[in-house]
Formats: structure tokens, C-alpha cells, sequence
């Protein structure tokens, strides 16, 4: 009963660490998002030492839970991830946790939603300032597909006028 209420207070920690580190990198993405909405430059190279610290603390949270599962196994209670723990833990201890993880499971896939909302508003600034530095530099060119004076109008429009 010793080890189990042991792992209980581990997986207890680990889950108030993966909460904490939770916020911090919500609390990144949310003010990345924001000065790329703003085109503050500054600060977004100024995030991102943030971000090397947040994905070192993630590699350590990820060893952290490696070494919970490692150490359970070595005790004789494999599981494959933390959810597989609880059974294990005293009855009154697994509840609670039982209610951690499962609000641990919907952050995570709240912060994977925020990454994609960021990759696209990134990726979509990108595309504008490219398009924006290419008609600054280049200017206005016709497009591949219209009509010019020897273009082919016989079917042969649909070719890529670059082959």
C-alpha cells in the first residue's frame, strides 16, 4: 500500500508540473499570435528563448513521465501510459487523479488546437509578406494561364507557359 500511495504523490506532482508547463506555453503561443497580429518583429524574436526553454522543460516533463512509468514497472505494474496507473493507486487516490489526467488529456488537445490556429495565422503572414516583397520587387506579371498575343488558344492555354 506504501508504494502505491508513493506513485500516487509522483503522478500527483508530475500532473501539477505538466499543468503549470501547460500555462506558460499557452500563455507563449497566445502572445506569439499576437505580435505577429500586430507585426511586432521584436517581440517575436524575443519569444523565442521562451520557446527553447518551454521545449526544454517539455523533455523534461517527458523523462519525468518515462522514469513514472519505468519505476512501475519495475515494481511489477506495467502500463504503457499514466491512464494505466491508476487502477493501481489506492481507491481514494484514484479518483481524484482518475479526474487529473483526463483534464491533463483536454489540455493538451486544446494547446495542439492553439499550434495549428498559430501555424496558420504564421503561415498565412508568411505568404503575405512574400507575395507583398515579390510585387514590390518584381511587380504586377501576368499570370501563367492568360491569354497573351502568341499564346496558344487551341486547347494548348491549360500548359504551363513556363514548359
Amino acid at each position: 500500500m506504501e508504494a502505491g500511495a508513493e506513485l500516487a504523490a509522483r503522478l500527483e506532482a508530475y500532473l501539477n508540473d505538466l499543468a503549470a508547463v501547460y500555462a506558460r506555453w499557452s500563455t507563449w503561443l497566445s502572445e506569439s499570435e499576437l505580435a505577429a497580429v500586430r507585426h511586432d518583429t521584436q517581440r517575436l524574436q524575443g519569444l523565442a528563448p521562451v520557446a527553447d526553454a518551454l521545449f526544454g522543460e517539455l523533455r523534461q516533463m517527458l523523462g519525468a513521465r518515462q522514469r513514472l512509468l519505468d519505476e512501475a514497472r519495475q515494481q511489477g505494474s506495467a502500463a504503457a501510459d499514466l491512464g494505466g496507473l491508476v487502477p493501481l493507486l489506492p481507491p481514494g487516490q484514484a479518483s481524484g487523479l482518475r479526474q487529473r489526467l483526463s483534464e491533463a488529456r483536454l489540455q493538451m488537445a486544446s494547446l495542439r488546437q492553439l499550434h495549428v490556429a498559430a501555424w496558420v495565422l504564421l503561415s498565412q503572414a508568411l505568404q503575405y509578406y512574400s507575395e507583398s516583397l515579390n510585387l514590390m520587387t518584381i511587380g504586377n506579371q501576368p499570370h501563367v494561364y492568360q491569354s497573351t498575343p502568341h499564346a496558344d488558344t487551341a486547347g494548348g492555354k491549360l500548359l504551363d507557359a513556363s514548359l
